[in-house]
């Protein structure tokens, strides 16, 4: 008996998952037939695939056919597991194929992670595009599902990458990581196998997966406290590195600066993580750190596409580009007031630095790209930001300041807030002291209108965490 996974030709890939249907009756081969022209049968016998069946397979291919088999009605366990070292022997080989002057980043595995193909990592090179299931065939249009593997694949490849981790590159581990994230599989035997690895190799790390390595396991709440407690050493090493070298007149390693969206991470996870008592003394101390570090950061210009400076200079991709970070966006403020708050940390001069810095950042016109570009289209990060100052133990000016200047983007997003955000919303600008001014100017929202009623209940406050 043999299984025929889709006819798949070159020239009009993706196929759909009619096209492509697992069939049990076909008299093909028993391995891929490669040709450079027309049509292709991929056989695979039901009990015994191969590894040579998807060798053959480009990147672009494979993930074709994991959407294939994410549509597919039934997909023999042992594809699972041909596909997974599949993925792991690329990982292996694309370290080893690295030109041995480039530094490993954590952007660099995107293209070789072929059952993730949805958003960026990290920072993005300008002009750059999120990868589509054929992003190298013709510009077929990509399904609407979602832009990674079924949860078979990962539990295969989670036992396949564990009994090889000696020969992954913690980079690699930590984007590897964050697809497990993404696609929320949670596997805590494999997480923590994977933290006892990082937690013995940090040094190896480059400024983003220093960040993004705790925030997987924060987000999958996979509980791992000599990883952050080692993390949070690496970071202050970092720092002082990053020190010494201004001080006597050299550059600082691009690792060790650490960029706003990796503090942003790190406020994040610690503060998450922080939650239990006997985590709590490191996670402070963290938190203080990521503060003081990150207040020279509100004197530059939140409406830039990048920043643009040596206190966090670029990191170069492995197609030779120069990447700068993004600066603090309005969400990026958000989140770490609300990782503040949540550990009742309200440093003054640091909630009075980042106000400030969110008021400039909110003093342009809301269809201005300098808006666009520092809040997000949704909007909830003006109400995240309004809730965080709100809940903090901080001078009421703050919030006025920020309320004064965040009402022309409420007005101009009003259709993007749900009714719970339309009551938070008017709460917070109630304890500014600002509610007639947002009673008469939601009052020309005719979206809003139907909410005037409900403005003045005493709802319960909803918990909301920030990711």
């Amino acid at each position: 008996m043999q299984v025929s996974l889709g006819q798949c030709n070159t020239s009009a890939l993706p196929l759909s998952p009619e096209e492509c249907c697992i069939k049990e009756d076909c008299q093909g081969c028993s391995t891929s037939c490669v040709s450079d022209a027309g049509p292709r049968w991929i056989h695979f016998p039901v009990f015994e695939v191969q590894d040579n069946c998807v060798d053959a397979l480009s990147w672009d291919e494979l993930r074709n056919l994991l959407r294939v088999l994410r549509g597919a009605p039934a997909v023999p366990s042992s594809l699972h597991g041909v596909l997974a070292r599949r993925a792991v022997k690329d990982y292996r080989a694309f370290v080893q194929n690295l030109d041995s002057g480039h530094q490993l980043v954590l952007t660099d595995p995107r293209e070789v992670t072929w059952w993730f193909w949805g958003a960026y990592i990290g920072e993005r090179p300008v002009g750059s595009e999120d990868l589509g299931p054929c992003a190298a065939n013709g510009g077929v249009a990509p399904d609407n599902g979602p832009p990674y593997a079924d949860r078979a694949f990962f539990e295969a490849l989670a036992p396949c990458a564990a009994a090889q981790l000696e020969w992954i590159h913690p980079i690699m581990l930590v984007y590897m990581l964050w697809t497990f994230t993404k696609a929320d599989v949670k596997m805590p035997g494999f997480f923590q196998v994977a933290g006892d690895y990082l937690l013995r190799h940090l040094e190896k790390l480059d400024r983003c997966s220093i960040g993004m390595a705790p925030w997987c396991f924060a987000k999958m709440r996979v509980p791992h406290p000599e990883l952050f407690q080692l993390v949070s050493r690496d970071v202050l090493r970092r720092e002082c590195a990053a020190e010494n070298a201004i001080a006597s007149g050299e550059a600082p390693r691009p690792a060790d600066c650490l960029a706003p969206r990796v503090m942003q991470n790190l406020f994040w996870s610690f503060a998450r993580h922080g939650t239990e008592e006997a985590e709590r003394p490191y996670c402070e101390e963290m938190i203080e750190t990521l503060q003081k570090h990150a207040r020279p950061f509100f004197d530059n210009d939140p409406g830039l596409v990048k920043f643009v400076s040596q206190m966090c200079p670029p990191y170069i991709s492995i197609s030779g580009a120069e990447v700068h970070p993004d600066p603090f966006r309005l969400m990026s403020c958000a989140i770490m007031a609300q990782a503040c708050v949540e550990m009742e940390m309200t440093e003054a001069e640091f909630f009075k630095a980042m106000a400030d810095y969110v008021v400039k950042g909110l003093n342009v016109a809301p269809e201005s790209s300098e808006g666009e570009y520092f809040i997000s289209e949704s909007g909830q990060d003006l109400l995240l930001i309004m809730r965080a100052y709100a809940k903090a133990n901080v001078p009421r000016k703050l919030i006025r300041a920020i309320a004064g200047v965040a009402l022309q983007h409420v007005v101009h997003r009003r259709d993007k807030f749900s009714s719970w955000g339309l009551r938070e919303l008017h709460r917070d600008f109630k304890s500014a002291g600002m509610e007639p001014k947002f009673e008469q100017a939601m009052s020309f929202c005719p979206a809003a209108n139907g909410m005037a009623r409900r403005w003045g209940r005493d709802d319960k406050p909803i918990t909301r965490s920030t990711t």
